[in-house]
């Protein structure tokens, strides 16, 4: 999908071993049930923040909140100073710039999963303090009925 096949080609080039699932790979996800398996088998989550096949346009998704609230995979996603309103980035998740940072980040963290282990906790907490559906229930509204 999009721009995302050749910067996967490109990590597995530099040696990582990476698996995809959902639409636009081998494996598809059909289920909320699946996707929580892939995360818990998981030591890392990737997310792209790009749209379609444009990485500088970017969006907010559903992922950048299930992943870390799962607290069961580090969660490294595209650089989005969106992100940074809702987590602290370095501490809760973990953003990369381009293929070489990712690459570096993910060979740091596998190689010091303790330094892993403790910002995937921060994110599973903030996650759940913050970022679930009934905050976003009460924070609508609360907008519906500022007015009155």
């Amino acid at each position: 999908y999009g721009f995302r096949e050749n910067f996967i080609n490109k990590l597995k080039k530099m040696g990582l071993k990476i698996r995809c699932f959902g639409s636009g790979w081998d494996k598809k996800l059909n289920t909320d049930e699946e996707i929580n398996l892939i995360f818990n088998k998981s030591k890392i989550v990737l997310g792209m923040g790009g749209i379609g096949y444009n990485e500088e346009i970017m969006n907010l998704k559903g992922r950048d909140f299930d992943a870390p609230g799962s607290g069961a995979a580090l969660y490294i996603t595209s650089f989005n100073p969106d992100l940074a309103l809702f987590f602290d980035i370095g501490k809760e998740i973990l953003c990369y710039r381009n293929e070489i940072d990712l690459f570096d980040q993910i060979n740091h963290y596998l190689q010091h999963y303790d330094e892993a282990e403790k910002i995937i906790l921060a994110g599973r907490l903030k996650s759940l303090n913050y970022h679930r559906w009934v905050h976003r229930f009460t924070q609508i509204y609360d907008i519906i009925n500022a007015d009155k």
